[in-house]
């Protein structure tokens, strides 16, 4: 029955119940978009910080722009929403367009530390990939209403960290290529699960 509304153009019969689920989930991501808006930007600045003597300026200064930008919009719609009262229904192509905001967040991120991370040393290594690995950790508080919003953002950092992580064999950071490869699937997960 839904396979034919979606064909006529009909929206399928939502319960009452979906549908406050529904605000409930995009009040939560309303109250979180000021942490997710100063945590990206002020991160990506330290990322940018650490790496300036070593990578391509115009990357990063594009890295950070693009970062800026992405969350900014976010930020602007929380002082819009901010003050106005409780929503009586929310489309879901708001949770959509949620979702797909945090993969770019996630790609950019992933972009970031697949071009920086052959850069530094193996110390700049560990702090970027702890720097990203403590972001994606963080959507899961902040995001936890939004499972496909958290795994949209996690997938992308992991996939890289892992990718960068695996065929490193120095064995002061053996331990470290572990908990990359460990925690990175337990994290999504858990995410899938909430």
């Amino acid at each position: 029955m839904h396979l034919v509304a979606r064909l006529l153009g009909e929206p399928p019969e939502e319960s009452e119940f979906a549908k406050e689920l529904r605000i409930q989930r995009a009040l939560s991501m309303v109250r979180q978009l000021p942490t997710l808006f100063i945590a990206n930007p002020v991160s990506a600045l330290f990322m940018a910080g650490a790496f300036w003597p070593k990578a391509d300026q115009t990357f990063l200064i594009g890295w950070l722009f693009a970062t800026f930008a992405l969350w900014a919009l976010p930020f602007a719609s929380w002082l819009r929403l901010r003050n106005q009262p409780r929503p009586t229904s929310v489309s879901p192509r708001k949770e959509r367009n949620a979702g797909i905001m945090s993969f770019v967040g996630g790609v950019l991120w992933g972009v970031g530390l697949f071009v920086l991370f052959p850069l530094g040393t193996p110390q700049d290594q560990a702090l970027a990939t702890l720097m990203v690995y403590t972001l994606a950790a963080g959507a899961l508080s902040c995001l936890p209403s939004s499972p496909r919003s958290c795994i949209g953002y996690m997938l992308p950092i992991y996939v890289v960290a892992i990718v960068q992580w695996v065929p490193v064999d120095r064995s002061p950071f053996r331990a470290f290529s572990c908990m990359i490869v460990i925690f990175g699937p337990v994290f999504t997960l858990f995410a899938y699960n909430n």
